[in-house]
């Protein structure tokens, strides 16, 4: 089994319904949007999977790839990340530099 054959597996358990309720609560919406609404389930389903397919194609083992509030990140060509976010902070101790993955 690979990484690619995971993915479905990670849109099927992904919350959707919950990411386009806070979306819609708090008016986010992508620029392709009809209404001003949050993009609907399917969309948010097919940007995922790019972006899932996009990290697992990449040929560096540790990958972070985001688009529309979602974020995926392979690690050590082993596991995969499917995450929606609405903050984020990063501190290191060498110069206050984001981490590099």
């Amino acid at each position: 089994m690979t990484l690619v054959d995971k993915i479905p597996e990670i849109l099927s358990k992904f919350n959707f319904e919950i990411v386009r309720s806070y979306m819609n609560s708090v008016k986010w919406d992508w620029y392709d949007s009809e209404n001003g609404e949050a993009p609907s389930v399917e969309r948010m389903k097919e940007t995922a999977s790019e972006l899932l397919f996009s990290a697992v194609r990449n040929l560096k083992p540790n990958t972070e790839i985001s688009s529309g509030g979602f974020s995926v990140t392979k690690i050590e060509n082993e596991y995969l990340v499917l995450n929606f976010v609405i903050e984020e902070c990063y501190v290191s101790l060498e110069n206050g530099d984001e981490p590099v993955i």
